[in-house]
């Protein structure tokens, strides 16, 4: 499943590898890009998950030339070998199981590896992780901590003896995941909402709630201005006075860009979604909000100038795209021709040449009408249990909306220091309860989750 802890393990190390390659294509220290189609100025084709880091920067060293065929070659070629770290002490490696336990080596050879890449067997193998391929994981990320000796290594049994059980929750819809190697770095996503798109949506929502329920959030560059301003402006007592009407909102945003620091959303990005949503939030078009509402909102503000390079816009534009298709077309009270209306409307929003330079607004919206209208019948439905304040959407989609408080949940520790809670740890809970009414969340399934958080972290701290 994947909410168990070798995969969040895996997840940090693949994000942590990425944003190292993408930081290197986006600087100019790469001076000449080349695929097998010729030279290219775009990088969103590009599938960082299967280029050789070592390779790259053995290139840039070399004079800035990248080959991207040769990069994916070497990246495969790497696979072949088990995970090396270079130290003073030597090269030392990784193995499945302890050397002195072995015994002897087999005299036979080992059967050749068969790697089966259908999509099929790509979601099974998210949803069954072989139990050494686990193991391996979490005991090769233990070496990698900063308490790690070269001249020891954990046992595995330690790792699997901390293994966290999965939540129950059912599969997304949108997710699909594929092991292509019992190596870390052959895991790969192949398509829907991953890990990171998670804690980006969580986040959106939770300054979602701040916005519309009236609650200023100023990003970082306002907050400057507005220092600026107060150190020009000129009496002291005006200065006190303006210092005491802005305080409550001032803390509002420090603990939101806190939040925005641990969940590791970029500066520019957040800005953008703050205007927008303020703008949707002046507009009062919605009695009460929820996610699809939220993510069509944003698709119909949101353009590609607004985002520093393209890639960072189509992953985000892609993301909404799959937000609607778990919460509106897999939906169970839909007809078949409304399935296939929403089905053709969102082709047309991941279609960036369709989408982005040949419509309109006025073309985008109508594009976007279908789509409100099938949420607009959905979100009119009654809720199933009574509760009070309950909205179809808390319990059509409460596998997506559990994951995404959970997200938010984990915001409290430091991201740096496993297990620890920072310091406005308690304002950030308060923070999150206003999306409770957004992802359907009560006091005794916040209860429940925040203790699964806490026991998750317990777990990882046992091992490092």
């Amino acid at each position: 499943m994947m909410e168990e802890q070798p995969y969040l393990l895996l997840q940090r190390y693949r994000r942590d590898r990425r944003n190292l390659l993408e930081f290197l294509f986006s600087s100019s220290l790469i001076k000449e890009l080349r695929t097998p189609a010729g030279h290219v100025t775009s990088l969103r084709d590009l599938d960082f998950d299967n280029l050789s880091v070592d390779y790259i920067l053995h290139s840039i060293k070399s004079g800035g030339v990248v080959d991207i065929s040769e990069a994916t070659k070497k990246y495969f070629d790497e696979s072949s070998y088990p995970v090396m770290i270079q130290s003073q002490l030597g090269d030392s490696y990784f193995l499945l199981s302890d050397p002195d336990m072995s015994g002897s080596p087999p005299r036979r050879a080992p059967p050749p590896i068969d790697v089966n890449r259908t999509a099929d067997n790509a979601s099974y193998s998210s949803r069954q992780p072989d139990p050494l391929i686990v193991e391996n994981i979490g005991a090769s990320m233990d070496n990698f901590s900063p308490k790690y000796n070269a001249t020891t290594c954990t046992p595995l049994s330690q790792v699997e003896d901390v293994n966290i059980p999965p939540l129950g929750l059912p599969c997304l819809n949108t997710a699909c995941f594929h092991l292509l190697s019992p190596l870390i770095h052959t895991f790969r996503i192949l398509e829907g909402l991953s890990d990171d798109d998670l804690q980006e949506s969580a986040y959106e929502i939770l300054l979602s709630s701040l916005v519309f329920s009236g609650i200023e959030v100023h990003t970082v560059e306002d907050r400057r201005k507005e220092k600026s301003s107060k150190f020009l402006s000129g009496l002291k007592t005006k200065r006190e006075k303006i210092n005491q009407q802005s305080q409550g909102r001032g803390r509002h945003s420090e603990l939101v860009d806190t939040i925005r620091i641990q969940m590791q959303i970029s500066e520019a990005m957040d800005a953008c979604i703050r205007q927008r949503l303020t703008q949707l939030a002046g507009r009062r078009i919605w009695e009460s909000i929820d996610i699809p509402k939220i993510s069509l909102g944003l698709l119909n503000s949101v353009f590609k100038s607004d985002f520093l390079n393209e890639k960072s816009y189509i992953h985000w534009k892609s993301r909404q795209a799959s937000i609607l298709e778990e919460l509106l077309y897999f939906s169970a009270n839909l007809e078949a021709y409304e399935r296939e209306t929403i089905k053709s409307s969102l082709s047309k929003i991941r279609n960036s040449k369709e989408w982005d330079i040949t419509m309109s607004p006025s073309e985008r919206a109508e594009v976007l009408l279908p789509i409100t209208q099938v949420e607009l019948k959905l979100s009119s439905l009654s809720g199933k249990f009574s509760i009070q304040g309950e909205t179809y959407c808390w319990t059509a989609g409460y596998h997506l909306n559990i994951r995404l408080y959970e997200k938010l949940l984990f915001g409290v520790f430091d991201v740096l220091d496993e297990g620890q809670f920072i310091e406005e740890s308690n304002e950030l809970l308060m923070l999150n309860k206003l999306t409770w009414c957004i992802l359907g969340i009560t006091q005794k399934m916040h209860n429940a989750l925040y203790g699964w958080v806490l026991f998750q972290q317990g777990q990882m701290r046992l091992c490092y």
